[in-house]
């Protein structure tokens, strides 16, 4: 078993499973304190239609991918807050898929929906 979790008088750092902290480079951190905080790289909302997709752009390429806050109500039946990294499906629903330069919200449903976003850079 790998590695995974370094600290020691110079900070902090967890590689990502499989990978050993004590080897291992930035691409394949999950984190690090020698990197800088979060910045907001952008933030907005977009109408999503009934069985369409919504494409939003980052207007780079990031070497990692960012992390994004999408929050989302569920059609207003909760209120749930979503973490989205490492190209990871929203919940079962597929809902919003995320990339190194854009977010992709997919609707499947027969209902338009209106998703929030904030798409956050980390060094």
């Amino acid at each position: 078993m790998a590695n995974r979790v370094l600290l020691n008088t110079s900070g902090l750092k967890v590689s990502e499973p499989g990978f050993d902290v004590l080897t291992a480079g930035n691409a394949n951190l999950q984190f690090s304190s020698d990197w800088s905080a979060l910045t907001l790289l952008l933030a907005g909302g977009v109408n999503v239609p009934a069985s369409t997709s919504q494409t939003v752009f980052f207007g780079r390429t990031f070497i990692r991918t960012p992390i994004a806050i999408v929050p989302w109500n569920g059609f207003g039946q909760d209120s749930n807050y979503y973490y989205l990294t490492l190209s990871e499906m929203w919940a079962a629903t597929s809902i919003a898929t995320l990339y190194n330069n854009r977010i992709v919200f997919a609707n499947p449903y027969s209902t338009p929906y209106f998703a929030w976003y904030y798409i956050w850079n980390y060094g």
